[in-house]
């Protein structure tokens, strides 16, 4: 292993390896995109068990791979009306920018008049940012869970999760 993150051989098992050979011969954006199958089959089934549809309007803590895969999907392939993007990092937000409809920072988020959400895909890993806005969240929305941050999830808003109908998902694509 190198630097104790990566390792130059992994076992995996046979059920999710895939040959990509032909991507890599083929062209460097043939295998970019190869890259790109998994955080995007985890961002379709997220929109998918959140049952996005047309006139949606959906938030998506994160704009990380998975958080901006989510955010494309979402419009382009399920109708979603208005895509709101919440991230941190700066360098990201400028790229989410060009596939949402607004992007903010994190406080800046928050700071602002409470908004009507449909749904909620939380791909950060920072679970606090759902307390924070559930009660944003409209009478049958969704909400699917994507990070794994090893945080406990905490909601004081299960009065409003159990009035409104809120469903509260973990979703993965693998």
């Amino acid at each position: 292993q190198r630097d104790g993150l990566f390792g130059n051989v992994v076992d995996i098992p046979a059920s999710l390896a895939h040959d990509i050979t032909r991507f890599a011969k083929s062209s460097e954006k043939a295998l970019m995109g190869a890259v790109c199958m998994e955080p995007a089959g985890v961002a379709y089934v997220a929109c998918e068990n959140t049952k996005i549809q047309g006139g949606d309007v959906v938030v998506v803590f994160g704009a990380g791979p998975i958080g901006l895969l989510t955010a494309i999907i979402a419009k382009k392939v399920f109708g979603a009306s208005k895509i709101i993007i919440v991230e941190p990092l700066a360098f990201r937000r400028e790229f989410a920018s060009k596939w949402s409809d607004q992007v903010f920072e994190v406080e800046e988020f928050f700071s602002q008049p409470p908004l009507q959400v449909d749904v909620v895909i939380e791909s950060s890993g920072n679970l606090d940012n759902l307390n924070r806005c559930f009660h944003w969240i409209n009478a049958n929305g969704r909400v699917a869970l994507l990070a794994r941050s090893g945080a406990a999830l905490s909601l004081e808003a299960i009065d409003h999760m159990i009035t409104n109908a809120i469903a509260i998902i973990g979703s993965r694509g693998h």
